[in-house]
């Protein structure tokens, strides 16, 4: 849908759906957008248009195709102002009868004034069936099942005459015709991307006449049209038709943004309607003579999480791989503003009503993580699953809920088929220094059908980017926002308007405050600034109530799916077999849906298949051949059980790795021994010290015995005659007279002598203990025994000294 020229509207949307994505195609025929924003050079507030009322303009639009008429809208709310609106504008000729299957071509011009006032036919599409409610919400969220309801009704208009600037673009605008694409056909493939380039051409040709600027024009995608935008962003025939680029919620690196062999796709579309495959014959001649009821009744085989249908790689052919495009970080691709943006729950649409509801226990999820790693990647599908579980697992709970258990596990999907591809497109395009910008959108509306617990849901953001709270959901929508979601809406549409403007969201308007909210939301945004994301701060805006600036978004998960992932999703050496890379659980009962069939040849290294079955993963190391790697099929031997044979490819394959394993183990013990003996060394060494320091502290170099306990033992080894015990020294007045001492001594003489002649009297030798001497008259000791003159001497000098 145009909106090029209303007095109050600064961005005008063009809208493209297609029925690609990461769950059922039918199921999101409604919901991939590629969006058009021309930027118009009048006054206004750039806010999106609902239609309470309804007249024509006044003036007539002179265009190349012809002239035109729009209609006036009077929207629902006092601070806008009514907007020109422009509806179904043929931007190419009717792809119908010659032209089916074709790239498009230049509208056919008309004569009279051609009013713009209905939308145009929506190309044919099978949509879900959801007359019986039960049955659908078995096969969708509650959220998904009332969006559906409200959009079914804008469905039945139907018509293979639908190339409107409010496109749809049906599934069959992706059907390659021939086995590769050829640069000079009319068919080929990838008409879906065509079809776009068609009307942004018409845009940037007629947008002035309408009072925009066709040197600023800005493409929005989401889901399945944020993948086509990331496309056009690198195809070399899009040059030059946009200035600006939002991804929301999608990308090109999506394992869902594109099929992985497009001829599979062709040779069953062909077998069912009866044209030939065979060779190199183009398919699109018989196409074209076929009813389109029988082409709306082909059946294609679902595969969870990857497209029925979508665009084929390459879109350009010297880049066959727009993974190593961008990370190249060609001219094209940096050269643009990019803004990028998720949702807190990317995966909401992947589960059923039931599972959101309850939860699910852990076989369920590892059913569900099995499905997704084995249709999104090709080798060491164990190792993936096992580093992916790993991450989603709450360790520190011995017992996990089952709503606990699908949160991780919607958490897990949300990371590998959405976050982590946009996080690894603003990596490449923020390291050259290239304006980008990221969002994480977290605000919920509270009647939005989802769980509140989920957060933000997949898509919930695009409402708030076109303004429609401000006008209760316009009339097509109608809801009830409240205030808080009305502030958070205004907030939200300027920083786009003014991207669009200047590709820059803080310029030229910054936010002083807002008309709509509470007072609170007036000023939560008041000088908010949105800082440009760099390889090294990784800086994002959260959008929510309470906005603010904050840097790695989920940064440890990235880290598995940017890093460890693409490490474990590699090839290996030409010897290793693919059955080597392939789960061990092979019944459907471990898989949560339909699965793709085993690999048995190696991706190409490169050519029109991707190197990788997911972009998010690292590609293999080309060898320098430019042409598709030859198809190597492993000659199996169907009596070898399967089991062995993986064991003896694994351990053929890794036989390095387990001796480099064991030596780091050895080494590893021999140096925990030597660090034990290390410590038993300084410890014994300390004691040492310790006990040497004990013996320096005594006097003379005395051993640690007490001296009378080491003189008991002495005495008890070696007896000898008791001796009397040394003077005991008290205080004395003064010390005796030398003519007193000898007097007393000479009587202690005499008292020994006759001691000694009684033993000998009788034989016997008696021992006694001799008899202390009374100590004489006023002094503090008694004189030992002596037999010489020399010992009285000396006594009597340590008496005198004394006193």
């Amino acid at each position: 849908m145009l909106l090029p020229c209303q007095p109050a509207a600064r961005s005008r949307p063009l809208v493209a759906r297609t029925p690609i994505g990461p769950k059922r195609p039918a199921c999101r025929s409604c919901v991939g957008l590629a969006l058009l924003i021309a930027l118009l050079s009048l006054t206004g507030d750039g806010r999106a248009a609902s239609q309470p009322t309804t007249r024509y303009a006044s003036r007539i639009v002179e265009t190349k195709s012809g002239q035109i008429r729009g209609i006036l809208q009077e929207l629902n709310s006092r601070h806008l102002d009514p907007v020109e609106v422009f509806r179904g504008i043929p931007y190419a000729a009717p792809p119908v009868g010659d032209l089916r299957f074709r790239a498009p071509i230049s509208p056919i011009p008309w004569n009279s004034v051609k009013l713009a006032d209905t939308f145009g036919a929506v190309c044919p599409q099978n949509y879900p069936d959801i007359a019986n409610d039960t049955a659908a919400l078995l096969q969708m969220p509650l959220g998904r099942y009332q969006q559906l309801k409200k959009m079914i009704a804008f469905l039945t208009n139907q018509s293979e005459d639908c190339l409107f600037l409010n496109l749809y673009i049906p599934g069959s605008g992706f059907l390659r015709t021939r086995p590769f694409p050829d640069r000079t056909s009319g068919s080929g493939g990838n008409l879906a991307l065509k079809d776009i380039t068609m009307a942004l051409r018409w845009v940037r040709e007629n947008i002035g006449a309408f009072g925009g600027d066709p040197t600023r024009i800005t493409i929005m995608g989401h889901d399945t049209g944020a993948a086509l935008v990331n496309l056009l962003l690198l195809a070399p025939y899009s040059k030059g038709l946009f200035h600006r680029v939002v991804l929301s919620s999608g990308s090109a690196l999506s394992p869902w943004a594109s099929v992985h062999d497009p001829n599979d796709l062709r040779t069953k579309i062909g077998e069912q309607i009866g044209c030939s495959t065979e060779g190199d014959e183009d398919i699109a001649d018989c196409l074209r003579g076929v009813p389109l009821e029988a082409l709306m009744d082909v059946q294609l085989p679902e595969i969870r999480f990857v497209p029925r249908v979508g665009p084929g790689l390459p879109v350009d052919q010297n880049n066959p791989d727009p993974g190593m495009d961008m990370e190249r970080a060609s001219d094209a691709f940096i050269k643009v503003p990019l803004i990028l943006g998720v949702s807190t729950t990317e995966s909401n649409l992947d589960f059923n009503a039931n599972d959101i509801q309850f939860g699910f226990e852990e076989d369920h999820r590892n059913r569900i993580l099995r499905t997704f790693i084995r249709n999104a990647y090709v080798y060491h599908l164990n190792e993936i699953f096992s580093a992916v579980r790993n991450e989603y697992t709450d360790w520190d709970k011995p017992v996990l809920h089952p709503i606990i258990i699908r949160d991780s596990t919607m958490e897990a999907l949300s990371d590998g088929h959405t976050v982590a591809p946009l996080m690894r497109i603003a990596f490449y395009h923020a390291r050259r220094g290239a304006k980008t910008y990221f969002y994480h959108f977290n605000h919920q509306s509270k009647d939005s059908g989802y769980l509140q617990r989920l957060g933000s849901v997949r898509g919930e953001d695009i409402p708030y980017i076109f303004g429609l709270p401000l006008v209760a959901g316009g009339a097509f929508f109608p809801r009830n926002y409240s205030r808080q979601d009305q502030g958070v809406a205004e907030a939200v549409l300027t920083f786009f308007t003014n991207f669009a403007k200047t590709g820059n969201p803080n310029e030229p308007h910054k936010i002083e405050s807002v008309d709509y909210g509470t007072p609170k939301e007036k000023t939560r945004f008041r000088g908010l600034t949105w800082e440009q994301y760099e390889t090294g701060s990784q800086q994002y805006l959260t959008i929510a109530l309470k906005p603010k600036m904050k840097s790695h978004y989920r940064g440890h998960k990235m880290a598995v799916w940017l890093n460890l992932i693409p490490q474990l999703h590699r090839p290996g050496d030409d010897d290793v077999s693919m059955r080597h890379h392939h789960f061990r659980e092979r019944g459907d009962h471990y898989y949560a849906g339909p699965v793709r069939d085993e690999w048995y040849t190696p991706l190409p290294l490169t050519g029109t298949t991707r190197t990788s079955a997911s972009s998010t993963t690292a590609c293999s190391t080309s060898t320098g051949d430019e042409s598709l790697a030859e198809d190597i099929t492993p000659i199996l031997d169907d009596s070898e059980d399967d089991a062995e044979l993986l064991q003896r490819l694994a351990s053929r394959h890794y036989y390095s790795t387990t001796t480099a394993l064991a030596i780091t183990v050895g080494v590893g013990c021999v140096l925990l021994v030597l660090n034990m003996l290390i410590f038993a060394g300084i410890y014994y060494q300390r004691d040492r010290d310790k006990k040497r320091a004990a013996m320096d502290c005594r006097p003379n170099g005395q051993e640690s015995l007490p001296l009378t306990t080491r003189s008991s033992i002495k005495s008890a080894e070696n007896p000898k005659p008791a001796q009397e015990p040394p003077p005991s020294y008290t205080t004395l007045a003064r010390s005796p007279s030398l003519q007193e001492q000898q007097q007393q001594f000479a009587q202690e003489v005499q008292d020994n002598g006759e001691q000694s002649r009684k033993e000998m009297r009788h034989g016997t030798t008696i021992h006694k203990d001799p008899v202390p001497p009374k100590p004489p008259a006023r002094t503090t000791s008694s004189l030992s025994t002596s037999n010489t003159t020399n010992t009285i001497k000396k006594r009597v000098q340590i008496q005198e000294i004394s006193v």
